[in-house]
């Protein structure tokens, strides 16, 4: 069978260039599911003991180092955010198989359209790919320069603007080294900074690959809504009776088929990176709900700015992220959706028994809207996003009456 790599080199091959991009990004963390030598596998136990050594000097801090509440959060923030990097990169490498499964079916999904109309459909919706990679990178690639420039602050100063003494050095993350933190500043910088570029790289690329996956979904959902509108006996002139029985029987096959491919599609978005993504989704609330408070306060200490600026990059960042990974998550809901609307509204009383009845069970299938449920608990939307500052609005409010 033909391989991605070769279907993705291949110019003349429709939707090749959406998928140039996604695969080139999971190629820099090793977790591309076509390459998988022995340097690859080097550079996966590289990046995974780099990120847990990220973790690891955050935990340690938490049990080594006497703190008061601010730097408590603080530190605690941080560490959600090093552990959602470990996680998610775990996760797309255990499934890796799974992956690569993923894009083989989309392969065979773009060699198997050959309408323009649903050509027309698909490259519309895998467009939108490049849009969700220029929004990640804007929310991503920000916060990480801030934390650049939250480190090196001190020395950058320095160097434009010199003075008598040395600005002291601080890090805005709490850590514990077992080393003299001013004597290996640099090094410990850089630490920070690499653990921290991976983990903004690692963001990037599997939220892009996930979108990927989100839109060929919602592009199969709207060619199965599609070929209902075009299958009835309005929209095939011409024939005998019997030969529209034939050409109709065949079209409802073909989207009952489809619309079960897509299903699985969502099977197995569900079934492999819920979990994760649910555990991303508390971590969300997690910092969200323990840094509201020093914003508060922030904003009535008009002392501490660069804490009220580093905060706004970050929460509100958190904050896009999350949006943006349930709107996917909503589009696969309003998708689904449509196909039982599209059925009802069809001549389905002027076809056959035989045809009624694989209506009647494309029309069962649609009776509960496709949707991803995290963790078993929280259906990823606009609704579950809302659900998510409610909750870490009261327990902010919480925090600060007790505070």
């Amino acid at each position: 069978m033909q391989t991605l790599s070769s279907f993705l080199g291949r110019m003349d091959t429709p939707g090749s260039e959406y998928y140039r991009t996604t695969q080139k990004l999971m190629s820099i963390i090793g977790l591309s599911p076509y390459k998988c030598s022995k340097y690859t596998r080097f550079w996966n136990a590289f990046i995974i003991i780099f990120l847990c050594s990220g973790v690891m000097v955050q935990l340690l801090a938490l049990f080594t180092k006497d703190m008061n509440w601010k730097e408590l959060v603080q530190t605690f923030s941080y560490f959600t955010i090093s552990l959602s990097y470990v996680l998610k990169y775990l996760t797309f490498l255990i499934h890796q198989d799974t992956e690569k499964e993923i894009y083989d079916r989309i392969r065979n999904d773009w060699i198997m359209l050959t309408n323009k109309e649903e050509l027309r459909i698909m490259h519309k919706y895998s467009s939108v790919t490049r849009t969700a990679i220029i929004c990640f990178t804007f929310i991503i690639c920000p916060s990480l320069m801030v934390l650049i420039f939250d480190i090196l602050k001190s020395s950058i100063l320095d160097i434009l603007f010199p003075l008598n003494y040395t600005c002291p050095r601080t890090f805005p993350i709490t850590m514990e080294y077992f080393v003299d933190q001013q004597k290996y500043f640099y090094l410990i910088a850089a630490h920070i900074i690499i653990v921290n570029t991976f983990g903004a790289i690692i963001l990037l690329s599997t939220e892009v690959s996930a979108v990927t996956l989100v839109q060929h979904i919602c592009g199969l959902y709207k060619i199965v809504s599609y070929r209902i509108d075009h299958t009835f006996v309005s929209n095939i002139p011409g024939l005998s009776p019997a030969e529209r029985n034939i050409v109709v029987h065949r079209r409802i096959v073909s989207l009952v088929n489809l619309h079960k491919r897509v299903k699985e599609y969502v099977s197995i978005l569900q079934k492999n990176y819920t979990t994760t993504y649910f555990l991303l989704f508390v971590f969300g609330i997690v910092v969200c709900t323990l840094s509201a408070p020093r914003f508060v306060k922030a904003i009535m200490n008009n002392r501490e700015l660069d804490e009220l600026f580093t905060f706004l990059f970050f929460t509100c960042g958190i904050l896009c992220y999350e949006f943006i990974a349930n709107h996917f998550a909503q589009e696969i809901i309003d998708h689904s959706s449509h196909i039982l609307i599209h059925v009802y509204n069809t001549e389905w009383y002027k076809i056959s028994l035989a045809e009624q009845k694989l209506l009647l069970i494309l029309m069962q299938r649609c009776l509960k809207n496709e949707s991803i449920v995290l963790g078993g608990i929280i259906t990823a939307s606009h609704n579950g996003f809302l659900l998510g500052i409610q909750t870490s609005f009261s327990y902010f409010m919480l925090i600060y009456s007790i505070d």
